[in-house]
């Protein structure tokens, strides 16, 4: 019976994570950036602009082993289309993502995260100066970004993050890199 209390005591051991993040503390990350949308376009639309800033806001509870686990939720600009003339329009199509996000730290300074949950999508129209309806739709989306931080003191770290975004509604592919600035509510 000792060896299997002693068993499972180097197992625990085995499975803690590496020291990154203080051990049972929560960590506020905002991240800032530009994204751009990789979707294929069925056909060429002219005035197509597939780039816009990105943003978002995350908060992970570090346990005291390898995963840590949070909420997110952010904006993005998927494309916008602003044509000239006789026919003049102007379109915006946007994003709201709200995940549920898994992370760990497979090295020092380098966080690994994936994300799922709903994404909110609105598009807005304007069309010879006359405002069209809005459109809103909430469909399944996914995340997955690479971050690395720097310490900057006890409390904060500075890095950047490689994040992609697949939002379902219209099959959007995003890639963004965004400056990251974390804040542990406890320090290290």
């Amino acid at each position: 019976m000792r060896w299997v209390g002693a068993a499972l005591a180097l197992a625990a051991g085995a499975a803690r994570g590496q020291d990154v993040q203080a051990k049972g503390t929560v960590t506020l990350f905002a991240n800032l950036g530009y994204e751009m949308n990789v979707s294929a376009f069925t056909a060429p639309i002219s005035g197509l602009d597939r780039t816009g800033p990105v943003a978002s806001v995350r908060v992970m509870w570090h346990p005291e082993y390898l995963l840590s686990f949070g909420g997110e939720v952010g904006y993005t600009r998927r494309f916008s289309v602003k044509q000239s003339g006789d026919s003049s329009i102007n379109s915006t199509s946007s994003a709201y993502p709200i995940f549920f996000v898994l992370s760990m730290a497979p090295a020092r300074r380098l966080l690994v995260n994936v994300g799922i949950g709903p994404v909110l999508s609105t598009t807005s129209v304007t069309a010879l100066d006359i405002e069209a309806p809005s459109y809103t739709g909430v469909r399944a989306g996914f995340m997955a970004s690479v971050a690395y931080l720097v310490p900057v003191s006890t409390r904060f770290d500075l890095g950047a993050e490689f994040r992609f975004l697949r939002a379902e509604q219209f099959n959007d592919n995003l890639v963004s890199l965004q400056l990251t600035v974390a804040y542990r509510l406890r320090p290290k």
